[in-house]
């Protein structure tokens, strides 16, 4: 626990490599330990940190096997926030529609229980670039029909669709 503080700590002051660190060591520790909710947590931060490093399949692997374990964990609030980072790398990847669906649901889901991604400073502005990018790939009717599957879509069935789509 103290390692996933102390990466949290390095993502807060801008320092990647530190937090990366960290959260590698607490991913083998947590692993080796049979531990799942800090394991949760590392995989999100690894992912998220080998998608910036231009690592998208790591990434994506990491982040889906992070959102399998927010499922088997019933973790609404790390779930949403698995589906908010897929959504930033699928609407980089010029997927619009599943970006928009993700985005939906990562909001909805995260609307009741909260967001990571919205906690740490440098990490809302990947929302709002991957709204942007998807508007603008998009027609409003296809945007909109989107965003009401992603707000129809329940915990299970959102990750199914994520784990497939994303």
């Amino acid at each position: 626990m103290a390692l996933g503080l102390l990466a949290r700590a390095h993502e807060s002051r801008g320092d990647a490599d530190a937090a990366l660190a960290c959260n590698q060591r607490v991913l083998e520790a947590s692993e080796a330990y049979g531990e799942s909710v800090i394991r949760s947590f590392a995989l999100w931060s690894i992912g998220i940190e080998s998608w910036r490093n231009g690592d998208r399949e790591r990434a994506i692997e990491l982040l889906k096997q992070g959102l399998q374990l927010a499922q088997r964990l019933r973790h609404a609030r790390t779930a949403a926030s698995y589906l908010e980072v897929l959504a930033w790398i699928a609407a980089e990847d010029d997927k619009p529609v599943p970006a928009a669906v993700m985005l939906s649901v990562a909001e909805t889901m995260g609307g009741a229980v909260g967001n990571y991604a919205f906690l740490f400073p440098n990490l809302p502005a990947f929302h709002e670039e991957s709204d942007q990018r998807v508007r603008n790939a998009i027609d409003t009717q296809a945007y909109e029909a989107a965003r009401q599957k992603g707000r129809s879509l329940r915990f299970d069935d959102a990750v199914d669709y994520a784990l497939r789509e994303g």
